[in-house]
């Protein structure tokens, strides 16, 4: 509520005078959430008019001057690459050729291309490091089995020579971003994106390629307080590259930087994200938390996660009844 209230005062800050009548662009990360936001600005507006809602990916789709790779431009062309009689006798994909070979063999060939289009379409945004190491015909660090790293290998760099054979081939988002293309794109003047619980590294680097021409405002949820929340010099230093991934299980100390192990093992994606987008982004970082103020176990266990102490003295009696936080074994 506490976002939603900003990103409400935010927009009639950008409209101004214009009010309603002014466009303005909101990412959301599923339909619940737009219909959550309409009610809210409907309530505090009286009338919801000129607002985009867009999904992240197609967020980029819309915006794009260049056709980007999706998931369908993925499957027909792995489709297309295995029914190709020139992939049959490459040795990197034999793997393959085993695998598919014997009834009933056009099935096969469909749902393992639905697989890998999926697999790819992670990769390419999780693990652009990956696509790098590929295209320049190298083994992608971390990948293992190595028995199944070299044939996706050989595979994508079968798409990769196919799509060059195109006329106007699609590119990955993380290539358009390196394309001059990309900064004639017709994107707004400003984008709000709200309630992103993670997004994929490529979506840092490029949100924040469009700060550089527009203004990009993120409103997302954080179970606590972080050291810059309380002292801006402790903001996270610079972030890996786009096609770099950030170094071993855990790359920013969080499994042991806090003693609560709430936040340890539930919090973690959130928290990193954070310090993800602070490697990248050149903006400030505003939190707007609420700490609780009753004296019912749960409010103390929220103090306790959101601040940086102890959360302050506990409820009165601890053996009385509270009812404010129940542990339900689920056997």
């Amino acid at each position: 509520e506490s976002l939603a209230a900003q990103l409400a005062l935010d927009l009639a800050v950008f409209r101004g005078e214009e009010g309603s009548w002014k466009s303005a662009t909101i990412v959301v990360p599923n339909p619940n959430v737009k219909d959550y936001l309409r009610g809210s600005f409907a309530q505090a507006f009286g009338a919801v008019a000129n607002l985009k809602f867009r999904y992240l990916e197609g967020f980029w789709t819309q915006h794009a001057n260049r056709p980007l790779l999706d998931r369908a431009t993925l499957l027909g062309s792995i489709l297309s690459v295995l029914q190709d009689r020139n992939s049959a006798g490459d040795p990197g994909l034999a793997p393959l050729k085993s695998y598919l070979e014997g009834a009933p063999e056009d099935l096969k060939t469909v749902q393992f291309s639905q697989r890998m289009a999926q697999h790819y379409e992670r990769i390419l945004l999780q693990r652009p490091d990956w696509i790098r190491s590929w295209d320049r015909g190298l083994r992608a660090r971390g990948a293992e089995p190595a028995a199944l790293e070299a044939w996706q290998r050989a595979l994508w760099r079968r798409l990769r020579k196919a799509w060059k054979a195109l006329e106007n081939p699609p590119v990955p988002l993380m290539d358009w971003m390196d394309d001059a293309a990309f900064s004639e794109a017709p994107f707004p003047e400003a984008v709000f994106l709200f309630g992103m619980s993670h997004m994929a590294p490529v979506f840092h680097h490029a949100l924040a390629k469009v700060g550089t021409r527009a203004s990009v405002r993120l409103y997302l949820v954080n179970p606590c307080k972080e050291p810059w929340d309380l002292d801006p010099q402790l903001r996270p230093a610079n972030g890996p590259a786009m096609g770099e991934a950030p170094e071993g299980d855990d790359p920013f100390s969080l499994q042991r930087d806090r003693r609560e192990v709430i936040l340890q093992r539930w919090a973690r994606p959130a928290r990193e994200q954070l310090r993800l987008l602070a490697g990248v982004a050149q903006g400030d970082f505003l939190g707007r938390f609420q700490v609780p103020g009753t004296s019912a176990l749960l409010s103390y266990l929220q103090r306790r996660i959101l601040s940086h102490d102890d959360g302050g003295e506990g409820p009165a009696g601890f053996d009385e009844p509270d009812d404010s936080l129940r542990v339900i074994p689920c056997p």
